[in-house]
């Protein structure tokens, strides 16, 4: 069975949610860091997790791009913001190397993220019954 990799912001937990149903719906694997017991160091286990899958959906959802807007040099908010965009950097080139596609899923048009290398682009509002043709694309994976 395939699986896929989902690069993420914990900030988009509810967009998270609506594309792991969208999988779950397709009976599609696959791998969300905050719910997997990750081994020390990191880096380790998500090259593996990479490794193991077909593809990798980096969500981009509004609470990403919204608290982008606003940060501040030197707020909590600043460091974890950089913390993420250094492990999805790590994650997109992890894939990049092992020729894995890499899809990118905005939620808005408002994309404040820089992404050097992807292969395909989809805005997806998230919401399941108004955008069904996620879940036929899932279900070609």
């Amino acid at each position: 069975m395939n699986k896929v990799f989902m690069s993420h912001s914990r900030l988009d937990k509810k967009y998270c949610d609506s594309f792991q149903e969208a999988c779950e719906s397709v009976n599609l694997k696959f791998f969300r860091s905050e719910l997997e017991n990750i081994e020390k160091p990191a880096w380790k286990t998500l090259k593996r997790k990479i490794s193991q899958s077909t593809a990798l959906f980096l969500l981009i959802g509004k609470e990403f791009t919204e608290i982008q807007k606003n940060l501040k040099i030197g707020t909590l908010e600043y460091d974890n913001w950089m913390a993420t965009q250094n492990w999805i950097a790590f994650e997109i080139g992890v894939s990049a190397q092992k020729g894995i596609e890499v899809w990118v899923l905005c939620e808005t048009i408002d994309i404040r993220f820089p992404v050097p290398y992807f292969t395909n682009l989809y805005f997806w509002e998230g919401d399941l019954t108004k955008q069904r043709e996620m879940i036929f694309f899932l279900r070609s994976l």
